[in-house]
């Protein structure tokens, strides 16, 4: 039954299982689903105070500058470190195991722990996420400058990685939270760059400290990178979560609506009155019919402001957002193609060090010049390619009428797709070769270029397809990143002992070109796939657990359509007193018998009388609700009936229609006119 809400709109009920269903039932169900998901997509829009969307030009350049400044150190802290391996060996006397532990568990924590970050940001927000994982990371920085076995240098190692890596997983979240999407692809161009130069001058910032000072060098230029960071933080930036745009949050909130709802639902079983039950009943169905309105996020109205919530350690589980990340599959072919991209971005950079220091007998300094060939090709990919993917997503706007989908701005990865396998190739068999040093920087240089300029293509479209999550969307994206430089750090240095850079990289381009295929699978697929899991979660809070809440209420479900005629009315009118009549009956001879048992033994009103009354009402309400689809069925077939009896008399008063005669031929009057007899 759509049942009518204070602004005029028609909210649709669930439909429970037991009762009687419509035939126009799906339709309703349809039409309030996409107005849920609707609203759920219009999230991103909602009107919020401090908007970060209308801040100056300035203040959002100084935000993202400070972004990207922090995002520099989880790049340095992995590669400042290789330099110094060989003096720590020495001075700690670490077995080289132990050393490949400290760098297999900076990557695999790098990855993982991102996702307990953003979930935490999307509760707390990101200032605070950004001050204490980047102080967490000063603090190991600070205890393994002063490290003098190698146990404690693991552990803090593991630590620095936990602090360094909230960065990189609400970093695209805050730009999100900033620019629009027509935007986001040139911001997130710029702010990847950053990130990129990390893995580039670590190498030949840590080769120029160790050779210099000492290996304890690294970590204190660390810590003063870092402190400089937490001070602009401090200072400098301003918070852009705003809770009417968090998915997580709207969430907390609706679990306390509904724990609110039913707490009302207990009270309301527990009254001794029908008067106190039936006032109760008209307050729980305005609740109710509340909660069902989507006034989380409507874009161009006044958002309602939002009540204070008690959190909880459930309310931060990381799990579940990520969960619901992983549910679409075009975020898993997405987030798998972004792995694999990052996983040979990792293993070209590592590789590559070993082969200028065995085959080209390059110092740290050296090899760290080279490798900077890499980092300006990723740079210079990450900013054409981000104004490139910005580019073409506004003309395909406009050819779309003005409007956009995510899968639009996977289209600007198209053009570097053919070039990247034949770049990688090149790369592995010049260093196979042995050949000019200007060679192989040209190829690293291309590497760099197409492996970026795809990646923040598809950066850029995990945060637009997932509106209000997009922090945990990233999060999930980091994991898969550092799960896949785990793996591919782990069997680079056999696969490279045992085919050579030429068929390793042979291999790569043969994953990358499957890679790529994700890509094109999700630009085509992904908006189908998108769609249908947007409407499967819109859905999942509208009417699971509201539906267990009509069903203790009693309240009427949908798919009992609303009577046209003057007469339909009555008779429904006439139905409904009678089951009021019933009900008010029921009620007072539980309300009679309560009263008197109550002045004996307060053990009367148990748990068995309560669900046997409540069992009554709900078979009365089927029983009525069934009276009420037999009628409307009755009447229509009545209906159809007298349609057609009348379409019957009509045909049968209106006159034959005469068949037109045909002109006569030029034969048939010549034949008349002078042959006789024909006249």
């Amino acid at each position: 039954m759509a049942s009518d809400n204070t602004e005029g709109r028609s909210t649709t009920l669930p439909t429970n299982d037991d009762m009687p269903i419509k035939s126009d039932s799906d339709d309703q169900e349809k039409g309030a689903v996409t107005e849920v998901r609707e609203a759920l997509l219009d999230i991103e829009h909602a009107v919020v105070v401090d908007d970060p969307r209308k801040w100056s030009p300035f203040r959002k350049a100084t935000a993202l500058f400070i972004i990207a400044s922090a995002s520099m150190i989880a790049g340095l802290a992995v590669n400042i470190y290789n330099p110094a391996i060989g003096q720590i060996e020495d001075q700690l006397h670490a077995t080289s195991g132990e050393i490949s532990l400290s760098l297999s568990l900076f990557i695999l924590l790098q990855g993982g722990v991102p996702i307990i970050w953003s979930s935490v940001s999307e509760i707390l927000g990101r200032k605070i996420v950004y001050i204490t994982s980047i102080t967490l990371s000063v603090v190991g920085c600070i205890v393994a400058a002063e490290a003098h076995s190698i146990g404690v240098l693991i552990g803090m190692r593991c630590i620095q990685a936990v602090g360094s890596s909230a960065v990189m997983a609400i970093g695209a979240a805050t730009l999100a939270d900033i620019y629009d999407p027509s935007e986001r692809g040139t911001m997130m161009g710029i702010y990847y760059a950053a990130p990129l130069l990390g893995p580039s001058l670590g190498p030949i910032l840590g080769g120029i400290l160790t050779q210099l000072l000492d290996w304890r060098a690294t970590f204190w230029f660390l810590v003063i990178f870092m402190g400089c960071t937490v001070v602009m933080f401090v200072c400098f930036f301003r918070d852009t979560f705003r809770r009417e745009r968090s998915l997580v949050y709207q969430t907390v909130l609706r679990r306390n609506r509904e724990l609110r709802e039913r707490e009302i639902l207990a009270s309301k079983r527990s009254s001794k009155t029908v008067v106190y039950e039936q006032s109760e009943k008209k307050t729980t169905k305005q609740d109710v019919q509340s909660a069902v309105e989507p006034v989380d996020a409507l874009p161009e109205s006044v958002t309602p402001p939002l009540e204070e919530v008690k959190l909880s350690l459930k309310d931060v589980n990381p799990f579940p957002p990520q969960l619901l990340v992983l549910r679409r599959w075009n975020n898993v072919a997405i987030l798998f193609a972004s792995g694999l991209f990052f996983g040979f971005t990792y293993c070209i950079m590592y590789t590559c060090a070993l082969t200028l220091e065995n085959k080209y007998h390059y110092n740290f300094l050296k090899t760290g010049l080279v490798m900077l060939s890499f980092g300006v090709g990723s740079m210079c990919g990450s900013i054409l390619g981000g104004r490139w993917s910005d580019r073409v997503l506004r003309q395909l706007k406009a050819l779309n009428g003005g409007h956009h989908y995510p899968e639009m701005r996977l289209e600007s990865t198209k053009p570097a797709m053919p070039f990247f396998p034949l770049a990688v190739i090149a790369y592995g068999w010049l260093a196979e070769k042995h050949v000019h040093i200007a060679a192989l920087c040209v190829a690293l240089f291309f590497s760099g270029f197409f492996s970026v300029w795809i990646y923040s293509s598809t950066l850029a479209y995990i945060v637009d397809a997932n509106t209000g999550r997009s922090s945990s969307a990233v999060a999930t994206n980091s994991c898969f990143r550092g799960l896949s430089a785990f793996v591919f750090a782990e069997i680079a240095v056999p696969l490279l002992n045992s085919i050579g850079d030429g068929g390793l990289y042979t291999l790569w381009a043969g994953i990358l070109i499957v890679t790529e295929g994700l890509v094109l699978v999700v630009l085509y697929k992904g908006g189908r796939w998108r769609e249908k899991a947007e409407a499967r979660e819109a859905r999942r809070p509208t009417c699971h657990w509201l539906a267990i809440v009509l069903r203790y209420m009693g309240i009427q479900q949908s798919g009992m359509p609303v009577p046209d005629q003057p007469e339909d009315i009555e008779e429904d009118q006439a139905v409904e007193s009678g089951m009021h009549q019933d009900v008010m009956t029921d009620g007072a001879d539980t309300e009679n018998a309560a009263s008197s048992e109550a002045s004996n033994t307060a053990t009367a009103h148990s748990e068995d009388e309560k669900d046997a009354r409540l069992r009554r009402r709900e078979q009365m309400l089927i029983k009525q609700q069934t009276e009420l689809k037999e009628k409307r069925e009755a009447r229509l077939a009545a209906k159809r009936t007298q349609d057609e009896n009348r379409r019957r008399e009509d045909a049968m008063r209106r006159p034959p229609k005469r068949r037109a005669t045909p002109p006569d031929s030029p034969l048939s009057v010549l034949s008349r006119r002078f042959l006789p007899g024909n006249k």
